[in-house]
């Protein structure tokens, strides 16, 4: 029974190295070798079956006239000749050579799509990265269905699929891999006019071992008597690449509000969440907030809500 084989590789080596004959595009050799020998078996054959050894012929001269040794262009090949030697009397002798080199191309996009997979987790994410996502999606179903048909006509037409969605996926990921990590900030917002909402000026992901972060930004609000500095601390505890939901705990973030020659305000959570995804290739964190607070010596509350984009050293 086929199975997949890619899920725990991480690394491919796309091309196949350069050989001296045609025929020693990547994987068809020993395929090259079954048509040479069948073709002098039905040569030497009485009577003799002519229509057969035309098309043995075509097919020994498509794998030679192709003198580029790459995987797209041993797939062009292989479309060319399966459909052909499966019409032949002879397609259950080459049923097992053309079904070993699917495997092996299967193998081989299988390990490309691992390696895109891992390359568009370094890329900051956007439209572009989503867009990747979903080329790729498109590239790992057009390699399953190959894997996983036995038959062969049907397997080299979606192994040529998934040479074109190759071409387009790397593409999307270089693109995703392009785009600008974003300037940090934080947005807040909070529906009390005691603690007003803020843009940051510095906004920052402080890191702590064992991946544990703290968000910290500061704002401003108002003009000229009545601005008012304020200052934002999310702590997000312990993070994984990728995303996390987060429980924001009672007193371990903090919203203060300073106005100009007045009073300092500070409000504590009492509990609230944050989705956070943290990209360790970027040193980004992004996400966003939604906690309750009260204001320290008073019974007043509210809800701080907002988005980041913050980075660390």
């Amino acid at each position: 029974m086929k199975t997949l084989k890619y899920l725990f590789i991480t690394f491919v080596l796309f091309a196949a190295a350069t050989h001296s004959h045609a025929a020693e595009l990547p994987y068809l050799s020993n395929l090259r070798s079954e048509i040479t020998n069948q073709l002098t078996i039905a040569s030497n054959a009485i009577p003799v079956n002519k229509p057969l050894i035309t098309k043995l012929k075509a097919s020994l001269k498509t794998v030679d006239k192709n003198t580029t040794n790459t995987l797209a262009a041993g797939v062009k090949t292989l479309a060319v000749l399966a459909p052909s030697l499966n019409k032949t009397t002879l397609s259950n002798i080459f049923d097992g050579p053309l079904q070993t080199v699917v495997d092996i191309y299967t193998t081989e996009y299988l390990n490309a799509h691992s390696n895109l997979v891992a390359q568009l987790a370094t890329a900051y994410p956007s439209k572009k990265q989503e867009a990747a996502l979903k080329l790729l999606d498109k590239l790992a179903a057009a390699v399953s269905a190959a894997n996983t048909n036995f038959n062969s006509n049907l397997a080299v037409k979606a192994l040529t699929l998934a040479s074109k969605n190759l071409v387009a996926s790397s593409k999307a990921v270089t693109t995703a891999k392009n785009v600008p990590v974003p300037p940090s900030k934080v947005l807040a917002t909070a529906p009390k006019t005691w603690a007003p909402s803020f843009k940051s000026i510095v906004a920052i992901a402080v890191p702590f071992p064992n991946n544990f972060f703290v968000i910290n930004a500061n704002g401003t609000s108002g003009t000229g008597f009545g601005t008012k500095i304020a200052s934002l601390t999310v702590q997000l505890g312990t993070l994984v690449p990728g995303s996390n939901n987060v429980i924001i705990e009672a007193n371990s973030s903090l919203y203060a509000v300073a106005k100009l020659g007045g009073e300092n305000q500070a409000f504590n959570s009492t509990g609230g969440t944050a989705q956070a995804n943290w990209n360790p290739a970027t040193k980004t964190i992004s996400g966003s907030f939604s906690f309750n607070v009260i204001q320290d010596g008073t019974s007043n509350t509210t809800v701080i809500k907002g988005t980041f984009v913050t980075s660390y050293p």
